[in-house]
């Protein structure tokens, strides 16, 4: 396969494996979400490296590029990004950190440090966070592709 100096060769693809794109072409928008009726919404990259992992079965992988090709941006290749060029980093300069004052903003809130402590989880429940660790920011909202925002 031929590629100009600002494209890379689209990876190879496992004999158990697909190429979602079609053969030769690959996913150049990988963030980019593809949903499709009854199934999960994917970004795109993840489900070109499903193909290529062999999660997508091969008797379902033939019908993918045209539905895909628009949404994934298939190519022949994929754009390499300019190399940037380096400025030299400037010295640090000292700077002062402010001493804590007793009520901090956290969200638009105020929280008083002394109330940082996580509190107790249930025996049957969990920290989504991990052990020892909890939410500090209670006004983010959290998005998983194919997940409702919460």
């Amino acid at each position: 396969m031929s590629t100009s100096s600002n494209n890379k060769a689209c990876p190879n693809i496992p004999d158990d494996g697909c190429s979602i794109c079609g053969p030769g072409k690959c996913v150049t928008d990988f963030e980019t979400v593809f949903a499709y009726p009854n199934q999960p919404a994917v970004a795109c990259g993840v489900l070109e490296k499903a193909g290529h992992g062999a999660v997508i079965p091969l008797d379902q992988c033939g019908y993918l590029p045209q539905i895909v090709k628009d949404d994934c941006k298939c190519r022949s290749s994929i754009p390499v990004a300019p190399k940037p060029t380096h400025q030299p980093t400037p010295s640090p300069t000292p700077r002062q950190t402010p001493s804590p004052t007793p009520r901090q903003i956290s969200g638009g809130r105020p929280t008083n440090p002394s109330s940082s402590k996580c509190p107790n989880i249930p025996d049957d429940g969990c920290s989504i966070c991990g052990p020892g660790k909890c939410v500090t920011d209670f006004d983010n909202i959290f998005a998983y592709p194919g997940q409702p925002a919460v």
